[in-house]
């Protein structure tokens, strides 16, 4: 589901850059520029617990897997994972 949605998302933005469209094409670019595209992509990748949430402002936060323990995260002092549950994604 969740990759699902975001495979919606990423052939939106190429749909956006090309044209002439059919009416499905058409659909997934008003639903991209109108935002509900990247929300219910951030719904699914929230449920699932792994992949990349996006802002409206084009931000992005990984979650899930190995995202909050990277190597390089080690070495960091004082490191807190962030809290994505209480961040503005809309």
């Amino acid at each position: 589901m969740a990759l699902e949605a975001r495979g919606h998302l990423r052939l939106a933005n190429k749909y956006a850059r090309l044209g002439p469209l059919d009416s499905e094409q058409k659909d997934l670019v008003r639903r991209l520029e109108d935002g509900s595209l990247r929300k219910a992509a951030n719904d699914a990748t929230l449920k699932s617990g792994n992949g990349r949430l996006r802002a409206r402002d084009g931000s992005f936060l990984d979650i899930g897997g190995n995202a909050a323990h990277s190597l390089s995260r080690c070495f960091l002092d004082n490191y807190t994972p962030p809290n994505y549950l209480n961040m503005d994604w809309d």
